[in-house]
């Protein structure tokens, strides 16, 4: 409609003058309106951009001590989905991460190793090259997975640096140095990298790297700095310290130790997500005076915020009270509480025959890890609710990726 009465005003403007006149005044007039047009777009499209970025309301989740169910456990809530047996080509020792990126399972281990299975649970490729060459890792402490440019990253304490591989093949590609800040969890985002840095022990007196977050765009140098160090640093002990970064599409989610609340990353920044009220939350005095990790462990107090992850518009997390771990699922689309406690599966059902603390998401679903030993307790006390598929699972074999759906969205919860 604009550009239609725009060409009207045009035509009655050049008629007064001549045919040659006309011709010209036109051809001016309409690089000027053209011109105005791209504009006007160009300006819409910048508005629609800065829009995108501005950070939305903080999502406030209230915890009471009378949601916390002590009767009933989610079967309610969610089912398991699935299962994938990992073969037992390469053996796992305990798990300390495990990501999914399209169709592929990235699980590191204490070893440390990294091992590579499909959705079929067949190993495709280990990074094991522990050793002094220049190719070789002392010590793997975290990794991240970059889709950008089709790379597995790992943080290697021992030698300070970053490597890179080939996601798809795990051929070893190149490696950074990384000793400007000490790191102990990365994450990597399409525009680059974030550094989690608890304590600042190596740098006592460099007050500008006294921070929890760090940013590089290309892992060589600091571009920002989030979130100063507080009492927490000090009170370092790995209790309550769950992996601060969370893996979620499209942007994952960080949260920084004993802390109530949850950023987004995305742009090279973090963004506020989640404000979660506690009962009887741990205060920071308590950690300021170092209270002793034993009384902390079996206090009334909550604390140890961890493992946020989303499926579905439904987000998981888990803290810990009353020396156990509470689970919760809350439905962010409708705002609603679908259930907390810390019995969840202790009488299985046939749609919840097995169960442990959510590790990640696939898509829709998520996943936990569950160990033989429970499969096999499962087996004996419950032989017809484990599914014909885990039913020669043996002590040694290694661990099923359980998924699970969120299959009730009124009950549970309040």
């Amino acid at each position: 409609m604009f550009a239609h009465h725009a060409r009207v005003l045009l035509f009655h403007v050049v008629w007064f003058f001549s045919i040659k006149d006309r011709m010209n005044i036109y051809i001016v007039l309409l690089f000027c309106f053209v011109f105005s047009f791209l504009s006007c777009g160009s300006k819409t499209s910048m508005e629609k951009k800065e829009m995108k970025q501005t950070p939305g309301e903080t999502i406030s989740i209230e915890i009471k001590t009378n949601d916390i169910n002590r009767e009933t456990g989610a079967h309610g809530v969610i089912s398991c989905t699935s299962y994938i047996s990992l073969s037992d080509e390469i053996l796992l020792n305990k798990i300390r991460r495990v990501l999914i990126s399209d169709d592929c399972i990235y699980i590191l281990d204490s070893s440390p190793k990294i091992v590579c299975f499909n959705k079929n649970g067949e190993a495709i490729y280990s990074i094991d090259q522990r050793g002094a060459g220049p190719k070789e890792f002392a010590n793997i402490i975290d990794f991240s997975i970059d889709k950008k440019n089709k790379q597995l990253v790992t943080y290697d304490s021992g030698k300070r640096r970053l490597s890179f591989y080939n996601m798809i093949t795990g051929v070893y590609l190149y490696d950074k140095p990384i000793t400007y800040i000490s790191p102990n969890r990365i994450c990597i985002t399409p525009e680059g990298f974030f550094f989690h840095t608890p304590d600042h022990f190596n740098y006592p007196k460099q007050k500008e790297k006294h921070f929890f977050l760090f940013y590089s765009s290309d892992g060589a140098d600091i571009d920002a700095s989030y979130l100063p160090h507080d009492a927490i640093s000090e009170y370092y002990f790995g209790m309550g310290d769950g992996h601060p970064f969370f893996h979620n599409e499209p942007h994952p989610l960080y949260n920084k130790p004993f802390d109530s609340k949850v950023y987004i990353l995305e742009n090279g920044g973090i963004t506020p997500f989640l404000d979660i009220s506690l009962p009887n939350f741990l205060p920071m005095e308590k950690i300021a005076g170092k209270i002793d990790p034993v009384v902390l462990s079996r206090s009334d107090y909550s604390f140890g915020l961890t493992d946020f992850y989303i499926a579905n518009n439904v987000l998981h997390f888990s803290f810990s009270k009353e020396g156990y771990i509470q689970t919760a699922f809350f439905d962010l689309a409708n705002d609603r509480l679908l259930y907390c406690g810390t019995r969840v599966s202790d009488v299985p059902t046939r749609n919840l025959p097995l169960y442990s603390i959510i590790s990640g998401t696939s898509g829709k679903h998520f996943f936990s890890i569950v160990y033989p030993e429970q499969i096999l307790q499962r087996m004996e006390s419950h032989p017809d609710l484990i599914p014909r598929q885990l039913k020669n699972v043996l002590e040694d074999d290694n661990p099923v990726l359980v998924f699970y759906e969120i299959i009730e969205k009124g009950g549970g919860g309040r």
